[in-house]
This record gives structure tokens, sequence and C-alpha cells, in this order.
């Protein structure tokens, strides 16, 4: 019996460098492309995957280290498509240095049914800088009327400032019924957010964030983190918190994140 052809698999890898007088490192592999749109202030980055989407066996790697202030978006929202055999996986690598300001800040990742997907998210500040990274996660189109019963996600956060390891958390979801779990611990949410501010201004902002996130999620700030979940019944309406909410711990919001 002929054995089945070996089939392709997405490879991408993009690194930016951005130092006190501008971009001065820039690395594109594969479906990795990096967009540099033109404009006012700190140096914002759009993030394309080629590929159009991920599924079984697909690899990314983003690569960024600051020197000076960057913001990091996607172009559109990462789709993870059906896995029938090994997981996608997508490697996020974040470098703040000596007084930087550094925003993570990915459009939605879209899980479809059948979807598996490991993320791994390491960043190293720097005793002064401060770091932003916000991650909105999707279970199908609410408007397409996709319903998501199967997914397997596990992501993994190790945020570190001067070697000590600031905040960690992992995240393990695996269900053949994923709509009726999330009816049972998030009242039917099919979007989420999580959201880590690293500053010394953390605490000065929680009254602030706590009214724009409402009843949606909830807020806390342990030293100087500030930890953000919300819920929301689809993009739209996780999209009407977070854009407010950017704009006050960032002091801008992307502008392919706008309303």
């Amino acid at each position: 019996m002929t054995p089945a052809p070996a089939l392709q698999r997405s490879r991408g890898h993009g690194r930016i460098v951005v130092g006190p007088r501008g971009l001065s490192g820039l690395r594109q592999e594969g479906a990795a492309r990096i967009g540099l749109p033109r404009g006012p202030g700190a140096v914002q980055a759009v993030l394309v995957n080629t590929s159009g989407g991920m599924t079984s066996g697909d690899r990314m790697l983003w690569e960024a280290e600051a020197g000076a202030d960057l913001t990091l978006t996607t172009q559109a929202c990462e789709r993870i498509y059906r896995c029938d055999d090994d997981a996608a996986k997508t490697t996020v690598r974040l470098t703040a240095g000596p007084g930087a300001r550094l925003a993570w800040l990915p459009q939605e990742t879209l899980l479809f049914e059948g979807a598996r997907y490991r993320r791994r998210i390491d960043a190293e500040l720097a005793p002064d800088a401060e770091l932003l990274v916000v991650e909105p996660l999707l279970f199908g189109r609410l408007a397409m009327g996709e319903t998501v019963r199967r997914a397997d996600l596990r992501d993994d956060w190790r945020l570190s400032r001067g070697g000590r390891l600031i905040h960690a958390e992992a995240l393990r979801l695996a269900t053949d019924d994923l709509p009726y779990e999330l009816a049972g611990v998030a009242g039917g949410a099919c979007a989420l957010a999580t959201v880590v501010f690293i500053s010394a201004r953390s605490e000065g902002m929680l009254p602030n964030v706590r009214r724009i996130i409402g009843q949606s999620g909830g807020a806390s700030v342990m030293g100087e983190r500030l930890v953000c979940r919300l819920m929301a019944p689809d993009g739209y309406e996780l999209r009407k918190r977070l854009v407010p909410l950017v704009a006050l711990l960032a002091g801008d919001v992307p502008r392919l994140w706008r309303l």
C-alpha cells in the first residue's frame, strides 16, 4: 500500500529590533511578514501570516526587541483551523530594554471546529521598562452561525523583569463539548481576553480600568502588574471594551484595531 504523501506545512519567522534611532533590525522568513506603516510617534509593526491561517503542524515564531517604544499588532485575526494530527504552534519572544515601552496587541485568535493550538509567550523586561500584552480569543464566529464543539488549546506565558519571573500563567482547554462548558463557566461567552500590563503606573490606573471593563470581567493589581480578564458573547462586544482599555494603557490604539 502506497503511503499517503506528506502534507505541506507552513513555517514563519519574523524578527524586529527597534533602538533609540528607530528600526535597526528586520528579519522575515517563510510565511512571516512585518509591515511598518508610516506615522508619527512610536514605531508600529504589523505582523502578517501570509499562509492565511494555521493548521496541523504549522509553526510561527515572532521576536521583537525594543530599545525604544514599539507597538506590535497583526493585519487580521489569526485563524486556527481543524487539525487532524499535530497541533499548530506559535512562539512569541519579547524583549524590552531600559526605558522602553513595548505593546503586544495582536487581533483576535479565532479557533474553528477541531482546532488544536499551542502558544508560548516569553518576555524579558529591563527594570524600568513597560510591557502591555493583550490576547483576545474567539471560539467560532457567532455572526456566521458557527458552533465550536471540539477544540484543544494550550497557552503558556512567562513574563520576567530583570531576570526574575513576575507573571506566569498556563491555560489548558480540551473538550468535546466546548459551548456547554463555556455556558457553565463563562455564562455562554464565546469571546475571551487576557490583558497584562507591567508598569510602575499600574496601580493608579485600576479605577479607570474597572470602569471600562464594567460587568464584562475583572481586574486586579499585584505590585507593578495589572491583570484583566474579559468575557463577551462575540468579538464585536469584546472589542467595545478592549479598544478603550488599550487606549488607556498604551496611550493609543493601532489603526487596525479601531471599530
